[in-house]
């Protein structure tokens, strides 16, 4: 028979046991209310009545035997959640920071730029070869003069002679003015002082005036007038170097072209198409009537 001095020590081993049963749970990071609860499930009540806290031997070992079992689980607990954790962790690392799932990865993106840059030219989309040659690089520097021969049949030259056309039409230059020889091009071509002024003042000037000139010329309906086609005589077509007539650059240049019209009565005009020099390759108009 056990004393009441060796009830209430037992008692104590068990409160203690359980503590540090609750606080392995607690390490553990899983739970708290679940794990203390089942914990307090297991574990008998001990109140101060020596009667109460069991009299005998084997009530206080079997309780402190249930205290132990109880701490052991907890222990195991522990030691699970630890490598749950030391795994968990294991696996963040490998994982690329900043990314969901291996998509976002900078490896993976550099994939995907790599398939799309090498796409079959064909699958790429086409140049509309009409389109107006460039003028610049990409750094905003004026591209160099060429030593290529313009074509008549160059889908440029074909829609620069159209627009032309519409600018007579409609007794506006500016419709046009892609065909005219590009300032910036001219500021290089030509050695004369100021050549940006010349072709501000003297150049595009005269060509405005000559295309309101032949906008008189298509009579009362000039809406009405068709565009026929354009006389260009490749005999005439010259080289001029450099310094032959106040030039700083060689190009090639062609003088008394036609451009043939049926106005609305279905009379036939060709008007005169002065002078065209080169730039890279295409035809631009430098006079269309005359000279001055």
């Amino acid at each position: 028979m056990f004393s009441d001095a060796h009830a209430r020590s037992a008692s104590r081993a068990l409160l203690a046991a359980t503590g540090l049963a609750a606080t392995g749970l607690a390490a553990t990071g899983l739970a708290a209310t679940g794990g203390l609860a089942t914990l307090a499930c297991s574990t008998p009540r001990v109140e101060g009545d020596a009667a109460r806290a069991g009299s005998t031997g084997s009530s206080v070992a079997n309780a402190t035997a249930e205290a132990a079992t109880a701490s052991a689980a907890a222990s195991a607990a522990a030691s699970a959640a630890a490598s749950a954790a030391a795994s968990a962790a294991a696996t963040t690392s490998a994982m690329p920071l900043g990314s969901a799932s291996p998509l976002g990865s900078a490896s993976a993106q550099g994939s995907a730029s790599a398939v799309s840059a090498s796409a079959p030219p064909d699958l790429l989309p086409e140049r509309d070869a009409s389109a107006a040659p460039p003028l610049f690089d990409v750094s905003g520097k004026l591209l160099p003069q060429t030593e290529e021969r313009p074509k008549t049949d160059s889908p440029v030259f074909k829609r620069r002679i159209a627009l032309l056309f519409s600018a007579i039409v409609h007794a506006d230059a500016s419709l046009a003015r892609e065909l005219f020889f590009p300032k910036p091009a001219y500021e290089v071509v030509k050695t004369i002082e100021k050549p940006g002024k010349d072709w501000e003042a003297r150049l595009y000037r005269a060509f405005a005036r000559d295309v309101r000139e032949y906008h008189g010329k298509l009579g009362e309906e000039p809406e009405k007038a068709q565009l026929v086609g354009v006389e260009l005589d490749e005999a005439r077509v010259q080289w001029m170097k450099p310094h032959k007539e106040g030039n700083a650059l060689g190009y090639f240049r062609v003088t008394k072209s036609k451009l043939r019209i049926r106005d609305a009565r279905e009379k036939a005009l060709a008007l005169e198409l002065t002078s065209f020099i080169s730039w890279r390759g295409e035809w631009h108009l430098v006079h269309l009537h005359g000279f001055k």
